[in-house]
């Protein structure tokens, strides 16, 4: 096993890129997530339950589990007038109906890379190992 600086700051680089491309999808995701509203608390946990751990597929593809990001989902009541059935403005004894409605929230939170985890490679090679560390001016390799 071989640890090279260079790859290490390479795959950290790679992994801020693409966390900040996720952290973009998982903007839109949460805007859709928002905007819905359940009916009853029973539908809103089955639309948590089938958003759990995943981003929307794309193209036709089946939805791929979140890399970069943790979600947390929790079901809100909201309380909202009714909207009336008939047109105009409504009377002036009229009191106006609220229903209860569900609505999902969502917490992101990034996930941080392990510092010790980039970086390392195997290196397998047919010379000696004699040959390798033989040299005064080369750097030994554990």
């Amino acid at each position: 096993m071989v640890h090279s600086t260079q790859l290490a700051y390479q795959k950290a680089q790679a992994y801020t890129t693409a966390q900040a491309q996720e952290a973009k999808r998982l903007a839109t995701h949460i805007a859709h997530v928002a905007t819905q509203r359940f009916a009853c608390a029973t539908d809103a946990e089955a639309a948590i339950a089938a958003y759990e751990g995943r981003e929307r597929g794309r193209r036709g593809r089946p939805p791929q589990p979140w890399r970069y990001h943790v979600l947390q989902y929790t079901v809100a009541a909201v309380h909202q007038p009714k909207k009336r059935t008939r047109r105009g403005r409504p009377p002036k004894g009229e009191v106006p109906v609220e229903e209860v409605c569900y609505r999902l929230g969502v917490q992101a939170e990034a996930l941080v890379q392990a510092e010790d985890e980039p970086g390392w490679f195997v290196l397998a090679t047919t010379v000696g190992a004699e040959s390798l560390f033989g040299c005064p001016n080369c750097p030994s390799l554990s």
